[in-house]
């Protein structure tokens, strides 16, 4: 009788030109029930795809800096979580980039490899599961790193000095 049988993936959609957007509802004793701030043209949809999540900047995730792109064409993104080493990791939202980026990086351990899951829901209770792994180097590890890369413009490099707290990396001097 319905296109979908599972009436949770129904919603409520305003129309105006060729645009349109999720006004949300429920499907409740054969009727599609919502409540509206505006008049206008609204029509009933389907959503069974899956939110989406990419992965963003994956060289950058050795250093602690982890970022997503999320998001949902249909009804939106309800809510997400993140798991690292299966246990609850605090993101930050911007809703004006639709990334999520890590609070507080400086609580992985360095250089071991961790395990981490990132899970979307949108509206309709479409849910994406996302897996990778990833290791934090050392400090050690990140100024090796760094003093390589400088050392191809410089002919000699020094690190010592203050320590930069963002980064926990000390200064390095080169000539």
């Amino acid at each position: 009788r319905f296109p979908v049988e599972d009436t949770s993936k129904y919603y409520v959609v305003r129309k105006w030109g060729n645009r349109k957007g999720s006004a949300g509802g429920k499907f409740d004793d054969g009727w599609m029930k919502t409540t509206i701030r505006e008049l206008g043209t609204y029509t009933v949809a389907v959503d069974t795809v899956s939110p989406r999540v990419t992965p963003l900047n994956r060289s950058q995730w050795k250093s602690g800096n982890i970022q997503f792109k999320i998001g949902d064409a249909e009804t939106g993104v309800r809510d997400y979580k993140v798991m690292i080493d299966g246990r609850f990791e605090l993101f930050s939202f911007s809703s004006k980039t639709a990334r999520l980026s890590m609070k507080y990086p400086k609580r992985l351990k360095r250089g071991v490899p961790h395990k981490l899951e990132v899970i979307v829901t949108d509206y309709c209770g479409n849910e994406t599961r996302k897996e990778y792994k990833f290791y934090v180097e050392n400090r050690i590890t990140q100024l090796k790193s760094y003093i390589n890369e400088e050392q191809a413009n410089f002919r000699s490099c020094l690190a010592g000095g203050s320590r930069d707290r963002n980064t926990g990396l000390y200064q390095l001097y080169c000539w």
